[in-house]
């Protein structure tokens, strides 16, 4: 894929740095055709803003103060002790969030993210946690299926923020990828 058609303010050697991660990340998910890899690397770069992003920023903002306990939120996250929602915060190019999805994601990618979660920020493992977490949520469904109103609503209802849909990324991936 030509990711510096579909991100062309991203700096070439950021793009140079993903772009076999991203491709072995993409074979070992069976993200595997034209319609499913252009949707992958949209939304991976509209979440990461330009493929720039793989750690939440932390202020503690009013909702990240939510992610450690006793609020819902955490207990949502598997989030247990005080701390844990600024070590388990979102990491990735589709983030990973809280003890459970480290977990969860570190037991399939059998890496000790739970010891370790910041192994989320290197290129492979952002690529291979994104690749993860859309086949977790079924995206590829969508994609084949053309609806990526679909996948920007299943990503938004698990928490991700979704910046540029309707004409961006998505359709710079379209024509890179035809």
């Amino acid at each position: 894929a030509d990711l510096a058609a579909i991100c062309p303010y991203t700096r070439k050697a950021r793009l140079e740095a993903l772009l076999w991660p991203l491709q072995s990340a993409m074979i070992e998910f069976k993200i595997n055709t034209v319609e499913r890899e252009a949707a992958f690397l949209a939304y991976c770069a509209d979440i990461s803003l330009g493929f720039i992003v793989v750690r939440e920023h932390w202020g503690p903002t009013f909702e990240q103060t939510k992610y450690d306990p006793p609020s819902p939120r955490a207990k949502e996250l598997g989030n247990t002790a005080t701390g844990d929602g600024f070590r388990y915060r979102g990491r990735g190019l589709i983030p990973v969030r809280g003890r459970d999805a480290y977990k969860l994601c570190g037991k399939y990618l059998a890496l000790p993210l739970i010891e370790h979660p910041a192994m989320l920020e290197d290129p492979e493992y952002a690529c291979l946690s994104a690749a993860w977490r859309w086949r977790s949520l079924g995206l590829n469904a969508f994609a084949d299926n053309n609806e990526p109103l679909a996948i920007k609503d299943k990503l938004t209802a698990v928490g991700y923020q979704i910046h540029s849909l309707g004409g961006g990324y998505l359709r710079r991936a379209q024509e890179a990828l035809a």
